[in-house]
């Protein structure tokens, strides 16, 4: 059991971590001139070298080489990192087309199909809260597509490859940055490839400041990572999933209030179901003596 001290660190790198992926459009909109694409593309080979070299300072290199070898689990860093990017680049298409209120839906939802994703595929059993958040939640989805006539396509699918990339991992149990040097490293000659054929991507034409934007792709990806796996390490999973409501909040407050994006009234109620579906969530979480039924 950890102490007080310790996990009151850990929540403050808990609020870090979310913090940072809520803020993060950001630093994404000063990339708009860089089609999405490509800002996935940098993402991937940038972040790849970032969590390598992370992995050879930390001594986790040996870690790397063992799993080279186990071509068992090869194949599941390969999806998971296929996942990864799919979940990278429909994010930053929101951003690119100012469409941050879906995405942060789309990381309301999350956590949710994690457990209903877990219960289905994995046998593990919800509580009777759970499945009342799981079911509140998808009447507030059902809204959303008849209030407004269009499926929320990025928010489900934000959700889905999240929530399928968790499941992934769980087949091939490795520390965050041993995984993400895996998983990415298997797309960078695909990226690569794609940047080359593409005449070198906006990088090659870029001014100083979108180029150092860029290259610090890599530090935006594994920076909030490290700080999430420093805060897993200190508090309950309880916690932590309810920290985890930070990120697509402040992705909402920006997407609303900095860039101006539609939010009615329609679209406020549906969302006022969802985050009921959120709070009913978290009061299951932050009670784990409770068992399931």
């Amino acid at each position: 059991m950890t102490s007080p001290s310790s996990q009151r660190t850990g929540i403050v790198y808990g609020v870090l971590a979310f913090g940072l992926w809520g803020l993060l459009p950001i630093f994404w909109k000063q990339l708009g001139s860089v089609p999405s694409v490509e800002q996935t593309l940098y993402r991937l080979v940038f972040g790849a070298v970032t969590f390598a070299l992370g992995a050879l300072l930390f001594g986790q290199w040996p870690e790397v080489r063992r799993l080279l070898a186990d071509r068992g689990k090869l194949r599941w860093f390969a999806l998971s990192g296929l996942l990864i990017c799919t979940n990278w680049l429909v994010f930053l298409y929101a951003v690119e087309s100012e469409r941050m209120v879906e995405s942060s839906l789309g990381y309301y939802l999350n956590p949710l199909l994690n457990v209903l994703l877990g219960t289905l595929l994995l046998g593990e059993r919800l509580s009777r809260l759970r499945w009342a958040a799981v079911g509140v939640a998808g009447l507030g989805v059902l809204g959303l597509v008849i209030a407004t006539g269009t499926l929320p396509w990025i928010a489900l699918v934000l959700a889905g490859s999240f929530g399928s990339y968790g499941l992934v991992r769980k087949q091939a149990p490795a520390s965050a940055m041993v995984g993400s040097t895996l998983e990415l490293g298997f797309l960078i000659p695909v990226a690569l490839g794609v940047l080359v054929w593409r005449g070198g991507g906006a990088l090659a034409t870029a001014s100083p400041w979108i180029a150092s934007l860029i290259l610090l792709t890599g530090l935006a990806t594994a920076v909030p990572i490290g700080l999430f796996v420093a805060s897993a390490r200190r508090v309950p999973l309880s916690t932590l999933g309810f920290l985890q409501f930070l990120a697509p909040t402040l992705q909402l407050l920006l997407g609303v209030a900095v860039y101006g994006e539609e939010f009615g009234p329609v679209r406020a109620g549906c969302f006022a179901v969802i985050w009921l579906a959120c709070a009913l969530f978290s009061v299951e979480a932050l009670r784990p003596h409770r068992t399931s039924t």
